[in-house]
Parts: structure tokens; sequence; C-alpha cells
């Protein structure tokens, strides 16, 4: 019998983390290629199971890794243009001393690799499946957009494009989650502070409301500063 074939399921997880950091995480792969016991042993797995991953070194690998990056790259960033703009501008207008997210810090993130940090599946399949807002939450965490601080510009835009997002997934859902975006979504413009408000309605158009009279239509709608990562699953994935 084989280390796999009577492995625990805790055990398992750990392996299967391992191999998505493989997949993703450039750190992770550099680190593995040049000492894979060591990495082992950081996720708390024998030698043994070096047999049962696949070798991240192999052209076939960094194939399959390439294209699932690419995938996510596609889901991701495509969602967020306005966003990914403005935020190489600021990278170009420092002559690139500056420090921002960029796709390779996501995806070596816990936001993209731990299930709990996304909103459900939009098809229904739970956790773990749904990078658009782990992307959202790991960019709203690294630039502080929940804080008073915040920059307008990019927490407005952040929030403008998933609020899209949302919307459209509200229209056609198989997860019962997303039909409380049906109407719109709300944030005020400043965190903790009102007015003035920002609105994103069904028909995908984004206003801005400097009256609390003119806000009472939208109060009951969610607010995105409301809006928290799912959490992880309480059923293992693997049994």
């Amino acid at each position: 019998m084989t280390a796999l074939e009577k492995s625990p399921p805790a055990h398992l997880a750990r392996l299967q983390k391992l191999f998505v950091k493989l997949l993703f995480c450039e750190p992770t792969r550099t680190a593995y290629c040049r000492s894979p016991h060591q990495v082992l042993a950081q996720y708390d797995l024998s030698p043994d199971y070096q047999k049962s991953l696949p070798d991240p070194d192999s052209e076939k690998f960094k194939v399959e890794a390439h294209g699932r990056r690419m995938r996510v790259f596609r889901e991701t960033f495509g969602q967020f243009p306005q966003t990914i703009e403005m935020l190489d501008k600021s990278l170009t207008e420092s002559g690139g001393t500056a420090q921002g997210p960029d796709f390779n810090a996501f995806l070596s993130s816990d936001s993209f690799t731990d299930p709990g940090w996304g909103l459900p599946a939009p098809d229904g399949s739970g956790p773990g499946y749904e990078n658009v807002s782990q992307f959202y939450f790991w960019i709203r965490d690294v630039c502080g957009l929940s804080q008073p601080t915040a920059p307008v510009p990019l927490r407005t835009t952040v929030n403008a494009e998933f609020a899209v997002h949302l919307i459209n997934i509200s229209k056609m859902p198989s997860e019962q989650f997303y039909v409380q975006f049906s109407n719109g979504v709300t944030w005020r413009e400043t965190p903790g502070a009102s007015p003035p408000w920002y609105v994103v309605t069904d028909q995908l158009k984004l206003g801005r409301i400097v009256s609390a009279p003119d806000f009472l239509p939208y109060g009951d709608w969610p607010d995105m500063d409301a809006l928290t990562p799912a959490g992880a699953s309480a059923v293992p994935n693997i049994k």
C-alpha cells in the first residue's frame, strides 16, 4: 500500500494544498524543485509523498501550470480592467519603484488558495471555485480599501467593477446567495462616513448620492463593505 492509499484525510488535504501551491505559487515551486523534502516537511508530510506529486520542473507540468494560471488571469483580471489600468498607471508613474499588488502576488496568497476566501460559486458548487471574489477580497485587503484612508478613485473603481459582476450573476444564479444583488448594490465613498454614497443599479448604472433623503430608496440594498468571504466549507472535499 502506498503512502497515498493509507493516508488519513488530513494528510491528503495538506497534499492537495501543496499541489495547488506548486501549480500557482512560483516561490513554492522554486523551493520544491530545490529541496522537495524540505517543502514537504513544511506541510507536515513525509518524504514518501514526493512520489504522489508530479515533477514541477517537467515541461508537462509547466505547460499545465501555465494554462491554469492564464485561465485564472482571464477570469479575475478580465473582470477588473479599469482597476488593473489604475494600478499599472500608479506603478508606471512611480518609475516602477512603488509596491503594489500583482498577479503573482495574488496567486501566492492565502486569499487565492484558501477556499474560504471567496464567495459561493455561482453554479452552486460551493466555495473554492470562484476566483473573481477572491481577487476582490484580496485587493480590498492589500490596498486598504475598507479603511477610512482608502483612495477614493481606486475604491470606487474596484467596487463598481465587482458590483457589475455580482449583478450580472444575480440575473441567472444557481446559487441563491446572489439573488440579493438583483436590484443593485451600494457603498459609502469613504468607509464609516456618509454621505456621499455610490450605487450601481440593476441596469449597471453608477450613481453618486450626496443627500440622505435621496439615498432612502437604496437603503436596503446590499452594502459592499458588509460583503465578506463565505468561509471554509464545513464539508471536506476529501473523504
